[in-house]
């Protein structure tokens, strides 16, 4: 796939990523069920299973040849995602803050094209799974 396809798909699936995590979190504080800041981290959580799980299936599915990455590959970039976004949001001042929106794009474009690509860093689907386990 071209590096233009695989960007267009990434960008298409974080813009569908980020409008769950809006939906959510307006959801749940216009619901008065939580604060936002709760309301914002539980968003934030589903929206990084799914943009995850739609990556894997969609913008990297030729890369991870049928298979998934190892749930430590995605707890990998969840942490990373999480400690970049403390530490630099803790950092990052005045005219900087808004570069912070770029920081995830490149770091998750980034990580998922290197897990991806790495056979240490794959499990392989259900389906072939199950196949390998009748074999």
């Amino acid at each position: 796939m071209t590096i233009h396809r695989r960007l267009a798909k990434f960008g298409l699936v974080g813009l569908m990523a980020t409008a769950v995590h809006a939906g959510v979190l307006l959801a749940l504080v216009r619901s008065s069920w939580l604060p936002a800041g709760p309301a914002n981290v539980i968003a934030f959580v589903i929206a990084f299973a799914l943009s995850t799980t739609w990556q894997q299936r969609f913008t990297f599915a030729d890369r991870l040849g049928g298979q998934l990455l190892k749930k430590r590959s995605v707890l990998l970039l969840f942490s990373v995602n999480a400690t970049l976004a403390y530490g630099l949001g803790s950092l990052a001042k005045g005219p900087l803050l808004p570069l912070l929106a770029l920081v995830p794009p490149v770091v998750n474009y980034s990580l998922l094209h290197m897990l991806s690509g790495h056979p240490r860093f794959k499990r392989l689907s259900r389906a072939a799974e199950i196949g390998r386990a009748h074999v």
